[in-house]
Parts: C-alpha cells; sequence; structure tokens
C-alpha cells in the first residue's frame, strides 16, 4: 500500500490518499497544517488506525481496529503527543488485556483512584466509564 501525502513547514496539509498494492483508491483523509483525523486504510473503506492530530502532535484518541472494522485492539489518548488519558487493550476474545486499562496524566503512568482524582482539576482527561472498557467503536465517516 502506499499514500500521497503533503506537508507545509513540516506538518501534513491537505488531502492524503491512500492505494492498495495494485494502484486503485481505497481512502483518504484532509489534515489542516496538521491538525485533523489521520485515517490508515487497510482495504477500500476499511479503516484500521486512526489518530487525531493538533498542530503535528497527537492529540485525542489513537485507535488500531481489527479486521471487522467495529471493533478495535488497542485505544489510547493524547494530549500534544504525551500520552494523557486511558489506555486499553483488548484480546483475540474481545476482553481487556492482563493490565488495561492503564492511566496517564502528562506522560505519567498512574494507578486508577489517582487518575480519578486528577479527573476532577484537569477536564482535558478522559472521563472514566465502565462501558468504553467494551472495544465496540464508531469510526468516522468514510
Amino acid at each position: 500500500m502506499w499514500e500521497e501525502s503533503f506537508y507545509v513547514d513540516g506538518k501534513e496539509h491537505g488531502i492524503t490518499k491512500q492505494y492498495d498494492y495494485d494502484g486503485n483508491f481505497i481512502g483518504s483523509y484532509e489534515m489542516y497544517h496538521g491538525t485533523g483525523v489521520d485515517l490508515w486504510y487497510s482495504a477500500k473503506g476499511v479503516i484500521s488506525e486512526e489518530r487525531y492530530f493538533k498542530d503535528g502532535e497527537r492529540h485525542g484518541y489513537e485507535r488500531w481496529s481489527n479486521d471487522d472494522n467495529k471493533t478495535i485492539y488497542r485505544e489510547q489518548h493524547f494530549q500534544n503527543g504525551i500520552e494523557h488519558g486511558i489506555c486499553r487493550e483488548w484480546n483475540q476474545k474481545c476482553s481487556l488485556s492482563r493490565g488495561f486499562p492503564q492511566y496517564y496524566v502528562n506522560g505519567e503512568k498512574l494507578i486508577k483512584v489517582k487518575y480519578l482524582k486528577a479527573c476532577i482539576s484537569d477536564k482535558s482527561l478522559p472521563k472514566f466509564q465502565e462501558l468504553d472498557n467494551c472495544n465496540y467503536r464508531e469510526f468516522p465517516a468514510k
């Protein structure tokens, strides 16, 4: 697979197009001076990776999907390029992998109780919701 993308001042800008090994168009996304949602397609219309960026840095969720394009096997949250939020990983049985979820504040790994306390004063941290431990997610429109 290959892609065609453009950069301005070292940051992705404009429409990125992705093609399969035979040169067939399989998907695209748009960034504005390093801000937007970076999508990676494994086949036409099938998103396998989703990363949110702000000013060239990971900022928001990063998700890696399974082949069904409805369940994910890894999800992390970032702020200004640093782990900042909840990291989850699922096994092949769609259950949380051992040791997950993990909790981060400004790149520092915390235990859950400290993370929950940090959420009170830091509104940028995603709130913990038991429902989010399920690996079904809606992906951006194709």
